[in-house]
């Protein structure tokens, strides 16, 4: 869907269903590029590790799912 749609921006919330993702407006713009430049500017002292913007995407493995205790990611209920 995303490679059909490569303008539209999709997540998937705690319970695996599919939300497309406004864009953000100006506000939240200038606020998020001072945060992501705090981050970097800290990481940079610190070492801790990578910083990513907020747009950027990830893949993560089936591992990482359990973080949110109570959902059944096998037939989708709580």
């Amino acid at each position: 869907m995303s490679g059909d749609n490569p303008d539209v921006k999709f997540e998937r919330n705690a319970k695996g269903e599919l939300i497309v993702m406004p864009a953000t407006g100006g506000e939240t713009g200038k606020c998020n590029a001072k945060l992501t430049t705090r981050f970097i500017l800290w990481n940079e002292q610190t070492q801790f590790g990578k910083v990513f913007d907020f747009s950027t995407c990830f893949k993560l493995p089936p591992i990482v799912l359990p973080m949110y205790p109570g959902y059944n990611y096998k037939d989708g209920m709580h």
